[in-house]
């Protein structure tokens, strides 16, 4: 799934699949994903844990990721 932008974070978004998120990520951000994520902006205080690749073009600051963590999404 392909994404301009997301609203500020009410709770963790989960994603069975890929996202590509084409600006920034809203800060304090949480994302469970299935699939790859793909940033075209910047990654501010997010928890990001996908079961394949992460890809950020911007900065990213104060945020955990982990990437083919595919055992511990959507528990």
């Amino acid at each position: 799934m392909r994404v301009d932008s997301l609203p500020p974070p009410a709770g963790p978004l989960r994603v069975f699949g890929s996202l590509e998120v084409a600006g920034d990520l809203p800060e304090g951000a949480t994302i469970h994903a299935t699939g790859d994520l793909r940033v075209g902006g910047d990654v501010s205080r997010a928890r990001i844990e996908t079961g394949g690749d992460v890809a950020v073009a911007g900065s990213c600051l104060h945020s955990e990721i982990r990437a083919g963590a595919l055992g511990r999404v959507h528990r």
